[in-house]
């Protein structure tokens, strides 16, 4: 995101927040949303914006705008997830090509990563007594196949912005907050600090 697009998203996030004059959101929150976003294409934003102000009583969350803007990037770019029973269908015609030379082509990683999960051979073996609990179970993998490519997508945002060892150090920061036992004096000393990741990631 550009300087310029920072600025005109503080202005399209101030304007709409004028239409929910009820939100708590002062002007300094409603700022803290651009670096939030600053992964997305301003029109993509507004586009995003503009949809949910016709569908929300509330003044959207940044999660609500960023699942908004994915939605509109993947119609933008024609790539739809498939729905659970759509990736159910699929992996089934996977095993029906069994024995194909040529790799099955999977409509996105989604799928595949969940046909891996659940096993190939368990699909091929499949009996018919069995396929309700099977495809129950497929598509609860396939739905963590999703959060888990959101997850590496976000992760990729994140060092691309920030750079991997910044990212590395914070992880290590955490995980070394999380083991310390309260009200030991290393815990103190940090407590005195009062740097939060956050505050790290921005330095």
């Amino acid at each position: 995101m550009t300087q310029e697009d920072r600025i005109r998203t503080v202005q399209l996030m101030s304007l709409c927040h004028q239409l929910y004059p009820e939100s708590k959101a002062d002007p300094e929150t409603v700022a803290l949303y651009v670096p939030i976003l600053e992964d997305l294409n301003y029109e993509i934003i507004k586009l995003a914006m503009f949809q949910l102000l016709r569908t929300s009583r509330f003044f959207p969350k940044p999660v609500e705008i960023i699942e908004a803007a994915e939605t509109i990037q993947a119609a933008l770019m024609k790539r739809t997830l498939p729905t659970s029973g759509e990736a159910w269908e699929e992996a089934i015609d996977c095993i029906k090509h069994n024995g194909s030379q040529k790799p099955y082509p999977f409509s996105c990683p989604e799928v595949k990563m969940a046909v891996k999960r659940f096993g190939y051979t368990a699909l091929l073996e499949l009996k018919t007594d069995d396929v309700n609990t099977a495809r129950a179970q497929f598509m609860r993998i396939y739905q963590q196949c999703i959060e888990t490519e959101k997850i590496k997508k976000n992760m990729a945002n994140l060092i691309k912005r920030f750079g991997d060892e910044k990212i590395k150090k914070l992880m290590s920061d955490l995980a070394e907050n999380k083991q310390l036992p309260q009200g030991t004096d290393k815990g103190k000393n940090k407590e005195k600090k009062a740097v939060s990741p956050k505050d790290k990631l921005l330095q």
